[in-house]
């Protein structure tokens, strides 16, 4: 067992290529072991794989059978279910870990975050407070109680959860990770960017990863692609150094994304399809997923609608044999992207409301929260429906997003500038102003030739000048 044991500590620091490397040893060497102990590596072997993960699900099924209260495996299909969204059975077996003895942080965890997802805030803040109540202090629970106030707006509350959780545990990544997210949605983007910087000072080897992610998350806010596709080719190399692949798919995942959304399709392409072909060579349908549908989203761009078609019947294949079930918002979102491009608005709106109902509550789960993205086609869709209240709605909920707009910058602050556009439209000149000013606030210093900077400039001197 002491390969798995090795696994299990690369894997807590995210070295995910040494991970699998522990575990393929420990597996040529699993008839030497105990039953329980052979179970229990298959279990961790297989989970790996989204294709292999009913055999894992099976393997401490099996467990439980001799030893059904067995908290560790309880605790085991708990993190498994949550991490597939099926949160209703990661409850049940978070609760029986709990109930079995278990007092790490872990099943509270698990169990706060399915509560979060299932719109149930209320219950996570309660477990979470049972731990400190019944066991003690912990770091990551401080962590998560900070994500209870700060989907709520209480962004005071949430800042000192998160030093409370600093101060037990000052190297922990991400958790600084959060802190200086947090500043983000407090509008200090400065404070932010410093914050982000500081990441690289700590002792945890995955903090530079995660100062360069939150940096390039940040250049995206603000219009800077230019930035962000250096600091995202910057974390690239770092990882392809270190031969963390699927951690270094990331990464050209925002660089993808940055020349989409900078008008460079045809490079934005070539990039998704190097994505897609490495998620095919790691067998990882999680990186394979998102490939696709970002590449089918700028074939509509390209008004290549025939090619985004078949990639959206890939998609729709790949994302119909998923365990979880919020996957299938990727091929609704495309469907109805194509549509709208189509010029069938009816279908476009009822695709886009059904990818938007498949989310779940915002986690503060990076790399890849699609609220913001997915509400702002929906948006889009309304307006060109002619449906302006409903689409300015959709925007506004993007104004509100914390976590969830994290990924997607860009477009929390494009929703500015399109709720100007759509007060401007209503006659509202003071609220069009308004929103025009914190978009022009958010992109002051945004690459050369966006169209969006000197038109909301344009708009804005054409309402204050009367």
């Amino acid at each position: 067992m002491a390969y798995r044991s090795m696994a299990m500590s690369y894997g807590n620091s995210y070295l995910m290529a040494e991970r699998k490397r522990c575990l393929e040893k420990a597996m040529a060497l699993r008839e030497r072991i105990s039953r329980k102990e052979r179970l229990l590596l298959e279990g961790d072997y297989y989970q790996d794989d989204e294709k292999t993960v009913p055999q894992a699900i099976e393997a401490y099924e099996e467990i439980l059978k001799t030893y059904p209260d067995d908290a560790f495996v309880h605790n085991k299909l708990a993190y498994l279910y949550s991490n597939y969204s099926l949160y209703e059975k990661s409850i049940e077996h978070g609760l029986a870990s709990i109930r079995n003895g278990d007092r790490t942080y872990f099943p509270y965890s698990y169990l706060a975050s399915a509560y979060e997802a299932l719109g149930q805030p209320d219950k996570a803040k309660n477990i979470i407070e049972d731990y400190f109540r019944d066991i003690g202090e912990s770091a990551p629970l401080h962590g998560e109680l900070a994500d209870y106030f700060m989907y709520q707006g209480r962004f005071s509350e949430a800042l000192a959860e998160l030093d409370r959780a600093l101060a037990l545990s000052p190297n922990a990544s991400m958790i600084a990770f959060a802190r200086a997210s947090l500043l983000v949605y407090q509008g200090d983007l400065a404070g932010a960017a410093k914050a982000y910087d500081r990441l690289q000072k700590l002792l945890d080897p995955v903090a530079p990863i995660y100062s360069i992610y939150g940096m390039t998350n940040l250049a995206i806010l603000q219009g800077q692609f230019e930035k962000a596709k250096s600091l995202a080719d910057r974390g690239t190399a770092v990882l392809e150094k270190f031969k963390e692949e699927n951690f270094a798919n990331v990464f050209r995942s925002a660089a993808a994304y940055t020349l989409w959304r900078s008008g460079r399709l045809a490079e934005a392409l070539d990039l998704l399809r190097r994505v897609g072909q490495s998620g095919l060579a790691l067998n990882d349908l999680s990186t394979q997923r998102p490939a696709l549908f970002c590449r089918g989203l700028v074939l509509c761009d390209k008004n290549a609608l025939a090619e985004a078609q078949a990639v959206a019947h890939d998609l729709t294949v790949l994302c119909q044999t998923s365990l979880d079930p919020t996957n299938m918002s990727l091929a609704d979102h495309l469907q109805g992207a194509i549509a709208l491009r189509q010029g069938k608005t009816a279908s476009a709106v009822e695709h886009l409301t059904r990818a938007c109902g498949r989310l779940p509550h915002e986690l503060n789960a990076p790399p890849f929260s699609l609220h913001a993205l997915h509400i702002d086609k929906l948006a889009e869709a309304h307006e060109h429906a002619g449906n302006l209240d409903q689409a300015k709605k959709e925007y506004e909920k993007i104004t509100r997003l914390t976590t969830g707009r994290l990924t997607f910058g860009d477009i929390y602050a494009r929703s500015f500038y399109n709720l100007g556009r759509i007060y401007e439209r209503q006659g509202n000149k003071a609220k069009a102003a308004e929103n025009y000013q914190k978009f022009l606030g958010l992109w002051k210093d945004a690459d050369a030739g966006l169209p969006e900077v000197p038109e909301a400039k344009k708009r804005l001197a054409a309402l204050t000048a009367n």
